[in-house]
C-alpha cells in the first residue's frame, strides 16, 4: 500500500488528521487511515474503539466549516489488524480550514500528490472568489432518475413554465444532467422535514408529528399547512368586537419556515426540526451563516443567500419577496413583545418564536400538575380526539410520567 493523492497513512491516532481532513475537504476528498505507518505496513491499534472516537472529536473540534456530516469514520480488517478509516468527502462550503488557525491562509490546505500544504495568500484569495461558483445547487446530482410531479404542478398554479427550457435556464440542467437544484425540486429528495407538537418541553410526550419529503417546494407547502392546523387560534371580545389571536404570528411562521427551507446547508444530511411547545415554536436547520455574516446583520436585512438559485425559484413563485427581508418581518411581528430567539451555531441555525399568548395554560400540562389519577376521558377534555388522548397516554407511558392500573372502562393512570 501506498499514500496518493486520496489517501494519507497515519501510524497512530495525532491531531495531525485534522490537517488532512481540511485538505480532502477543500480538494477531491480522501481516506485517511490510522493504523499504518508511512511505509505501508499495518501497525496493532491498543484500542481501536478509542482511537475511532478520538478521531470523530478531532474532526468535530478542529476543522471548520463542520465535516462530520460529511466524512464517515468506520473499522476496517487489514492483514488482520484493525485500521480505523476516515472518509472525507470533498467539501460544498470552501475554504475548510483549521479552527485555531482561523480563515486564513495558514490554516487553510489542499492536497497535493501526497502532501497537504497550506495555500499561499493569493490561491486563498481565489478560492473565496470561486465559493460561489462550486455551490451545492449547480453540481452534477448523483442521482439522475428523478421526477418532477409535485414541483410541475405547484408550478403549473402559479402559471410559471416547467418544460426542459425552463429548466435549463432555472439551473435544474447542465452539461452532465441535472444538477443538485433539480434533485433538491424532486420527487426523489431524501433530506425532510420533521414536525412535532409537544406536551412539553421535555419532548415526553406528543400530541402529532409528521414527516415531509421530496420537492422542498411541496415540503414548504406541507409544514405550513400543518403548523397552521396546530397554531392555536384564541379570542376576545372587546367593546363590541371580536379580537383573534395566534398563538404563534402566521408571518412569522410562514417566514422562518421559509428561510430554514431557503437558506439551508443541502450538502450536510439531516433533516429541518421544527417543534411546537405550548410556549414557543422552534426551528433548527442543518448550516450555520453564510459567509462572514452576523445575527445582528440578519435582523436588519443583510444577507447572503447560500443557494441563491433556488432563492430565485422561490422568488419566481412569489413565496418570498426580496432577499433578506425574511428575518426583519419575524421581528417585525413581535414588536413590543417577547423576541424571538436566534442561535447560530457550527453547523446549524435554529430560531425559537414565542407564543403571543404565554398568559392561557395548557389545559393538558395544567391538569397533569393537578391530578393525582387521571383518565383517557379526562385528557380528552382537554381539547384532543380519542385517538390523540390515547397518543398522549402511549407516550406519557413510555416516559414514566404515567403508570396504568385497572382495565377495560375501568382503566385509570397515576401521575408520577
Amino acid at each position: 500500500m501506498k499514500e496518493d493523492e486520496k489517501t494519507e497513512f497515519k501510524k497512530e491516532l495525532t491531531e495531525t488528521i485534522a490537517k488532512a481532513a481540511v485538505a480532502f475537504s477543500n480538494t477531491e476528498g480522501g481516506r485517511i487511515l490510522v493504523g499504518i505507518d508511512d511505509s505501508g505496513a499495518v501497525q496493532e491499534l491498543d484500542d481501536p474503539d478509542a482511537t475511532s472516537r478520538g478521531c470523530a472529536q478531532i474532526l468535530k473540534n478542529s476543522v471548520r466549516p463542520d465535516i462530520t456530516m460529511t466524512s464517515k469514520i468506520e473499522h476496517l480488517n487489514i492483514e488482520g489488524k484493525d485500521v480505523i478509516c476516515i472518509d472525507v468527502k470533498e467539501g460544498y462550503e470552501k475554504p475548510y480550514y483549521l479552527r485555531e488557525k482561523g480563515l486564513r491562509a495558514e490554516g487553510v490546505f489542499v492536497r497535493r500528490g501526497t502532501s497537504n500544504q497550506p495555500l499561499s495568500e493569493s490561491e486563498f484569495r481565489l478560492m473565496i472568489q470561486n465559493i460561489r461558483s462550486r455551490s451545492y445547487e449547480t453540481t452534477t446530482s448523483l442521482d439522475q432518475e428523478l421526477t418532477f410531479e409535485t414541483t410541475s404542478r405547484i408550478f403549473k398554479e402559479h402559471g410559471v413554465g416547467f418544460e426542459e427550457n425552463h429548466r435549463k435556464l432555472l439551473g435544474l440542467i447542465n452539461g452532465e444532467g441535472y444538477t443538485n437544484l433539480a434533485y433538491m425540486l424532486s420527487d426523489q429528495f431524501r433530506p425532510s422535514v420533521k414536525i412535532a407538537v409537544y406536551v412539553d418541553e421535555s419532548k415526553t410526550a406528543f400530541t402529532s408529528r409528521q414527516i415531509f419529503n421530496g420537492s422542498v417546494l411541496g415540503q414548504l407547502l406541507d409544514a405550513l399547512d400543518f403548523i397552521e392546523k396546530n397554531n392555536r387560534l384564541s379570542s376576545e371580545i372587546i367593546g363590541y368586537k371580536r379580537h383573534d389571536s395566534w398563538q404563534f404570528p402566521p408571518v412569522a411562521v410562514r417566514e422562518a419556515v421559509l428561510n430554514a427551507i431557503i437558506h439551508r446547508n443541502y450538502a450536510i444530511e439531516g433533516s429541518i426540526l421544527v417543534c411546537i411547545y405550548p410556549d414557543k415554536l422552534c426551528i433548527t436547520s442543518p448550516g450555520s451563516l453564510n459567509e462572514c455574516y452576523s445575527v445582528e446583520d440578519l435582523k436588519i436585512g443583510v444577507s447572503s443567500s447560500r443557494n441563491p438559485l433556488l432563492a430565485d425559484i422561490f422568488y419566481r413563485l412569489g413565496y418570498c419577496e426580496t432577499y433578506g427581508s425574511g428575518i426583519p418581518r419575524i421581528i417585525d411581528c413581535y414588536r413590543d413583545l417577547e423576541q424571538p430567539e436566534i442561535i447560530v451555531g457550527d453547523s446549524v441555525f435554529h430560531v425559537c418564536l414565542p407564543a403571543t399568548d404565554k398568559k392561557s395554560v395548557d389545559p393538558l400540562e395544567q391538569m397533569l400538575k393537578s391530578k393525582e389519577v387521571i383518565t383517557r376521558a379526562d385528557v380528552e377534555q382537554t381539547g384532543h380526539s380519542k385517538t390523540e388522548a390515547l397518543s398522549i397516554i402511549d407516550s406519557l407511558m413510555k416516559a414514566g410520567k404515567l403508570v396504568k392500573y385497572g382495565g377495560g372502562r375501568s382503566t385509570k393512570y397515576i401521575v408520577q
